[in-house]
């Protein structure tokens, strides 16, 4: 057995794994492992190892090879296709490479995160790997990825957002802004961004950042003509409550956090799609 030191103790082992209950697997193409399982892989290339924290390593697999990993792994052949998967994968309907896509670029434990671009980087990757593939592969790899996934955007001075020619296939979006100006901005910027297949949005209004930069009012905060009304179903709520500095600025301009929520949600229409 040979032992890498990681987050946790992961391991491939050669000796015995035929001889194991694990699941025996012959990787052609990327795939994911979650915490706590084992599988039993071979693979006709280098096979490359990943973390969720960007550490990776290269190993070999012409014999069963056991996996086990208290984190999420993710991996990937080193190798072409050739040519019997090309046609073995043309020969499949749309419905089942789908599912097969799935698989490795789902996010099922959470969302991918624009705005941070480590957390997500192992499963960009695998993306990046599809879109290397079969013209076929790179479109549908594409559209799964971007249309299957939860997409978080945070608010920041040069917020992230989907690339634009991804934009209209997102459907889900988790959208995290701060009581001012520039959240408000992004807000509407999402809003009339291109993202046409929206079907559901969650709005968090975080409290840091409110009256800081400036000693501003309620008068200063955008008016009804300037609310943006959303197509699609959502939800909404504030992160936290407002800190004592922020409830102490809020109580001497003569204001409470129930008139600032009230004026907000004003602001913000959704849909039922």
């Amino acid at each position: 057995m040979t032992t890498i030191k990681a987050p946790g103790d992961w391991y491939y082992d050669r000796s015995g794994a035929l001889g194991s209950k694990s699941t025996l697997v012959h990787l052609t193409t990327p795939m994911s492992i979650n915490p706590g399982n084992e599988i039993n892989v071979i693979c006709d290339a280098p096979i490359k190892i990943e973390l969720p924290s960007g550490e990776h390593l290269y190993m070999s697999a012409g014999t069963a090879t056991a996996l086990k990993a208290p984190v999420k792994m993710y991996l990937s052949p080193t190798s072409n296709l050739g040519p019997d998967f090309a046609r073995g994968w043309n020969s499949l309907p749309d419905e089942l490479k789908v599912m097969v896509l799935q698989r490795s670029l789902v996010r099922r434990d959470g969302y991918v995160r624009c705005h941070d671009e480590s957390p997500a980087r192992p499963l960009g990757d695998v993306l990046r790997q599809h879109l290397a593939m079969t013209p076929d592969i790179a479109r549908l790899a594409h559209d799964v990825f971007y249309s299957r996934n939860l997409f978080s955007i945070r608010g920041s001075h040069i917020p992230k957002i989907p690339p634009l020619n991804a934009r209209h296939v997102i459907r889900r979006i988790r959208l995290v802004v701060k009581l001012t100006t520039d959240g408000w901005n992004l807000v509407q910027s999402v809003n009339s961004g291109g993202f046409t297949s929206l079907k559901w949005i969650y709005v968090m209004f975080t409290w840091d950042g409110l009256f800081r930069r400036n000693r501003t009012s309620l008068q200063n905060l955008p008016s009804r003509s300037e609310g943006t009304a959303f197509m699609c179903s959502a939800k909404f709520c504030y992160r936290k409550d407002p800190d004592k500095y922020t409830r102490i600025l809020l109580t001497s301009q003569g204001l409470d956090t129930n008139q600032v929520q009230t004026h907000i949600e004003r602001l913000i229409t959704f849909g039922t799609s």
